[in-house]
This record gives structure tokens, C-alpha cells and sequence, in this order.
């Protein structure tokens, strides 16, 4: 998955578009749990979301219009109406939450994954974290790079319109609204032509993801570099 970066924290109370996204805050309920096979892993939460695909995109979106302040997993289950998450694993430098989310329509079905990791990962380096199911950090004026990044699933679609959670247009549009700098980049695959793609930035935040042939978003990622004195 092309991975891009931004800023997502809280709401922007002066923000039209992120008024109207949580206006209504409906909820995701966790119905079910998929276990790992690792012991040392555990079970991933499986949700059902109130709201619709273009409601998720439009919660995704939002991050774009709101002020440079860091990302948090407090931040990401408030956007999108979450209940309190646990990590996937124990670590003194990573703190990985991930879930399987789908809407009760049954019109949408995505990862969702929020990161923050201080690399090298090296667990006899300098301890970042209180490890746990919700870790916290030693020093918090110390962030990692934080990453969350959104990946649909395959549905059947019954209507393109809403199978599709948004187009590439609408990201460039909501992009050039809130002032982040369009960067092209050329891919290199093994097999194939080259492929151009745009990806934005603003100050050390990214933006940006992967759309299908006809535009559609398939995966949207944000990620807040880490700071200059992570290591």
C-alpha cells in the first residue's frame, strides 16, 4: 500500500466540514474478535458502524482541515466514534493498534490501523513506552512516527456511488482548501509502466493514498513524522 502522511488530532471547533462529520457522533459497537494464532498477539476487535461509506470518508477527509497538532489514538477514535482500543502486542518502542471495522448496511467493510513507532525497533534500545494494552509514553514531549492508515475491503457493490467512500478529486480538492503542497511521485514497479502519483504535504505531515481505475479511494494513510529526537 502507498503510504502517505498527515496531521490528525482533535475537532476544530471553527471548521464547517469537521462540524458536520461528528455533529451526529453515531457509534461503533465491537460485535466480534478474531484471534491470532500467536499467543503473543492479541485478538483483533471487529466493529459495526453506525454511519455510511461516504460518512468514513468524510471522517478521513476531515484530518486535512484541522490545525497542526499530533496524532493520537485518542484523536483517531474520536473521528471515527470508536470505542477505547487496546494494542495488538506489547513493545518498549511500538504501540500498534489495529481493528476490522464495517458498516451495518453492509455497504462497507476497511482496516483501520494507528501506529507509533521509534525506529530502529531494537527492543534493548532506550525504552519509549510503559508497555501495555494502552501504552504510555516516558516522555511525552517524544514522539515516534505515527502512522494510521485505512484499507477497504472488497464488498459487492449494489451501487458504484456508494460502494465508493471518495474520489482522487476530492482529495485534491479538500487538499488545496487547507493549504498542503502537492508533491508527484513516479513509482517503480517490477512489471508494468511507471505510474505517476500525487501525494501532499504540509510542514512535517503528509497526506494522500491509492485509488482504483476509476478513481476511488482503495487506501488512505496519515502519518506525522517522528521527532528529531526519536531514535
Amino acid at each position: 500500500m502507498l503510504v502517505i502522511a498527515a496531521l490528525i488530532s482533535l475537532v476544530w471547533p471553527g471548521n464547517d466540514l469537521a462540524t458536520s462529520v461528528h455533529s451526529a457522533a453515531p457509534k461503533c459497537a465491537i460485535v466480534d474478535q478474531d484471534a491470532s494464532s500467536d499467543a503473543r498477539l492479541r485478538p483483533t476487535l471487529i466493529l459495526s458502524c453506525s454511519y455510511s461509506n461516504k460518512q468514513l470518508g468524510q471522517r478521513l477527509l476531515s484530518a486535512l482541515a484541522r490545525p497542526e497538532e499530533s496524532l493520537s489514538i485518542d484523536a483517531v477514535e474520536r473521528i471515527f466514534s470508536l470505542p477505547r482500543l487496546v494494542t495488538v502486542y506489547d513493545h518498549p518502542r511500538d504501540a500498534t493498534y489495529q481493528i476490522r471495522f464495517k458498516g451495518e448496511d453492509g455497504r462497507w467493510d476497511a482496516i483501520l490501523q494507528f501506529s507509533e513507532t521509534f525506529i530502529p525497533l531494537d527492543a534493548w534500545r532506550r525504552p519509549r513506552f510503559h508497555p501495555g494494552k494502552r501504552p504510555v509514553l516516558l516522555k511525552p514531549r517524544v514522539h515516534g512516527e505515527r502512522r494510521l492508515e485505512l484499507t477497504w475491503l472488497p464488498v459487492k457493490p449494489t451501487n458504484y456511488d456508494v460502494a465508493c467512500a471518495f474520489r482522487v478529486e476530492e482529495v485534491e480538492s479538500a487538499a488545496r482548501r487547507n493549504r498542503w503542497r502537492p508533491e508527484t511521485v513516479i513509482q517503480t514497479p517490477t512489471h508494468g509502466p511507471f505510474r505517476a502519483i500525487t501525494q501532499f504535504s504540509r510542514g512535517q505531515y503528509y497526506a494522500g493514498g491509492e485509488f482504483d481505475q476509476n478513481g476511488c479511494v482503495s487506501s488512505f494513510s496519515l502519518i506525522e513524522s517522528a521527532d528529531p529526537r526519536a531514535n
